[in-house]
C-alpha cells in the first residue's frame, strides 16, 4: 500500500538480528551501571535511580550512562530524566535526536502545559 501511494519512495530491508544485537549490546552497558533496569522495549529503557542521589547527582550519571552507551554502540542517545515513567517518555522524546534532558518535579507542569496532547497517543 505504501509504495502504491509513494512510488518513489525507496524502501529499505530492515536487520532485525542486527537490531537485536545492538539491543542487547545496550542491555548489558546499562546494566553495568545501575542498580534497577526495565527493559521496556528493543530501544525503551526506565532505569529506577531512587536514593541515588544521596551519594552521585542522577542527572550526571544518566548523561554518563548515555555516554557509555555511545561510546560502546555507536548508537545515538536520547534520554530524560524526571521522577515517572510518563514525564520522562515525553522529555526523551522532546530531547530527540541526541539529548539529555531533565525535568525535576517542580518544574513538570511547566514542561508539560504547552505540550500537545495530539503529540503524545500512545
Amino acid at each position: 500500500m505504501a509504495m502504491r501511494l509513494c512510488p518513489e519512495a525507496n524502501v529499505i530491508k530492515g536487520d532485525m538480528e542486527h537490531y537485536s544485537n545492538m539491543s542487547h549490546l545496550v542491555t548489558e552497558v546499562i546494566q553495568e551501571k545501575v542498580p534497577v533496569l526495565e527493559k521496556a522495549s528493543i530501544d525503551e529503557f526506565y532505569l529506577d535511580l531512587s536514593g541515588m542521589e544521596r551519594f552521585y547527582s542522577c542527572y550526571q550519571w544518566t548523561r554518563e550512562i548515555a555516554d557509555a552507551v555511545q561510546r560502546n554502540s555507536g548508537l545515538p542517545i536520547s534520554c530524560a530524566l524526571s521522577n515517572n515513567k510518563t514525564v520522562s517518555k515525553i522529555g526523551t522524546g522532546e530531547s530527540k535526536p541526541v539529548g539529555r534532558f531533565e525535568v525535576k518535579e517542580a518544574n513538570i507542569q511547566n514542561f508539560l502545559d504547552p505540550l500537545s496532547i495530539k503529540r503524545y497517543r500512545w
